[in-house]
């Protein structure tokens, strides 16, 4: 069954419902919401001056119906669909470790090569290991690298000195 609140702070102009819709209350229309670039939903309220504002719905699906989130804690999407805005199904506040427990179950840690943004795949890790192993350090040696495999010398000393990529 579907239960609609107030939105906090946008009180008798929107509202929230358990499933994750937003209405406003001026036209009695259900908002279109966007799916932003993180995976995440939005929708853009206006406030009683005329003010607009990007919010993501799973916020305030949790603040009209748990509250505010604790300092402790984080959202968590328990099934890992970022766009499943269900109440009673999906939405919690958890801890970090459950945050993180929950994303590494679902394949979404990020980790190494899983990570979308990541330039370099696993093996291309493990090659430039073993190609500074084998020509240890020389000036230029990051550099080389760097441009061989198209990211920053930095990225390159990172990971010859095992700051990343340590999955």
């Amino acid at each position: 069954m579907e239960n609609w609140r107030d939105i906090p702070g946008y009180e008798g102009r929107y509202l929230v419902s358990s499933q994750g819709q937003v209405r406003s209350l001026l036209t009695n229309k259900i908002l279109r919401a966007v799916v932003e670039a993180t995976g995440y939903v939005s929708v853009c309220l206006k406030d009683a001056r005329g003010g607009q504002r990007t919010h993501l719905v799973h916020l305030l699906v949790l603040r009209a119906f748990i509250g505010l989130r604790p300092a402790d804690q984080e959202t968590r999407h328990l099934n890992g669909i970022r766009t499943d805005n269900r109440l009673v199904e999906n939405l919690r506040y958890g801890t970090r470790v459950e945050n993180r427990a929950d994303r590494a179950r679902h394949g979404h840690d990020g980790k190494g090569a899983d990570n979308p943004n990541v330039k370099l795949s696993t093996d291309a890790v493990a090659a430039i290991r073993r190609q500074f192993a084998e020509r240890g350090y020389k000036r230029g040696a990051y550099t080389r690298l760097a441009e061989q495999y198209g990211v920053t010398s930095r990225q390159i000393s990172y990971i010859v000195k095992n700051q990343s990529w340590l999955h």
